[in-house]
């Protein structure tokens, strides 16, 4: 019998650029709707770090895990801690050009 040699793997690349037009279309979609300057480079901290999260778990290849997990989970906590400050931060008014 004939046996294949290499071992059965995910398309992690095909799962990575699908999710990631995902996350292109929600981030255009948030970014009507947004009340503050910077909560859509939170969004996109909190969406990437759930998809390397993700794409991480879906790959079996040899190499040391961990390091990817960790970077990732730090992301989504820093995307949350981000957006929460910014929603808590007081509006400051927009500045007015000064006239020269």
């Amino acid at each position: 019998t004939i046996a294949p040699r290499t071992i059965a793997v995910q398309p992690t690349q095909l799962y990575e650029s699908l999710s990631m037009v995902f996350v292109l279309l929600m981030i255009l979609t948030f970014d009507r709707v947004k009340r503050r300057e910077g909560q859509g480079m939170a969004l996109m901290m909190i969406c990437y770090g759930i998809h390397r999260y993700v794409n991480e778990i879906l790959r079996i290849d040899q190499r040391p895990v961990g390091f990817e997990n960790y970077v990732s989970i730090l992301l989504v906590v820093a995307g949350v801690v981000m957006m929460t400050w910014l929603g808590l931060r007081k509006e400051t008014p927009a500045s007015s050009p000064t006239a020269a």
